[in-house]
């Protein structure tokens, strides 16, 4: 994580936590549990259609998107 996030993060009083999986039924299972108990509580910044996942993908990966995009096969 960089400084400047760390900075950020500290001066607002909030944490920034990331870390990198693999999926797998069990751990899947784990952070359902986790976020049915409100443990964890996952940011969704835009709901797009199936058909929008290019262009989710690159809001996301230029900032434009705060949070998770989370694509609908609807």
């Amino acid at each position: 994580m960089s400084g400047k996030i760390r900075r950020q993060a500290k001066k607002l009083g909030v944490t920034y936590e990331f870390l990198f999986m693999r999926a797998s039924g069990d751990q899947l299972r784990q952070i359902t549990t986790l976020i049915d108990q409100g443990v964890v509580r996952p940011v969704v910044g835009k709901v797009v259609g199936f058909d929008q996942t290019p262009q989710a993908l690159q809001s996301l990966s230029q900032g434009g998107i705060r949070g998770k995009a989370v694509i609908g096969s609807s």
